[in-house]
Parts: C-alpha cells; structure tokens; sequence
C-alpha cells in the first residue's frame, strides 16, 4: 500500500485514494439538495462535514461494508467496495468541497433549478 503525506492512503485499490470520482457528484448533489430543502448555510456546511466524518470514522465504514455484503451486486458501486476502507484526506476534504460547491451555486442563482422546497 502507498502512501502520500499529503492526502494519506488509507484502503485498497483507487477508488477511495483519489481527488475527485464518481462519488464527487452524489456529494455535488447533496449540496443542491440541502439548499433545495432550505437549509441555512451554516447548517448544511457542518451536515456536509458530519456526514464525512460519520462515513469514515463513527461506523460508518462497518455499515458501508455490511450494506455492500448483504446488497450484493446492488450494494456496491465499485467491486473494491468488498473490503472498504474509508476514504483518503483528500478524498474527504473534495467531497466536502464539492458538496459546499453544490449549495453555494444554488444559491447564488447559477444553476437554474427552481426555488427552494421549505
């Protein structure tokens, strides 16, 4: 296993090593759906980081591979999803980013979808 100084390597294969993936978007999209639900934005930034921090450190990654064992080929997106790890520093810290990125587009008007739900 390598490992960077910088962003920390934590589990097996790349999928949870690298900056930005596939799960960059569902992060991006978390923060539309926190504005869309009215969420102040000091609120949604700390849910943004909670749930970071709950998905690596406080079992989250114990739920995350027994949802994957129990799901089968349903629960799982990436096949190194078997054996997860958590995620890298800097995996975390561009989800988090992604996720403010999200909500401050919205609401600043500059992706046009709608107003607020609540």
């Amino acid at each position: 296993m390598n490992w960077n100084p910088v962003l920390g390597r934590r589990g097996p294969g790349d999928v949870d090593q690298v900056l930005f993936d596939l799960w960059s978007i569902v992060h991006f999209v978390s923060g539309i759906m926190l504005w869309k639900l009215g969420f102040d934005a000091n609120v949604a930034f700390m849910i943004l980081i909670a749930f970071e921090l709950v998905e690596n450190y406080f079992g989250g990654v114990i739920f995350f591979n027994w949802f994957g064992a129990k799901m089968g080929r349903w629960g799982k997106v990436f096949s190194s999803q078997e054996n997860y790890k958590g995620d890298s520093i800097g995996n975390m810290l561009t989800d988090i980013m992604f996720g403010i990125l999200g909500f401050v587009l919205c609401y600043y008007n500059f992706l046009p979808i709608g107003g607020q739900l609540f």
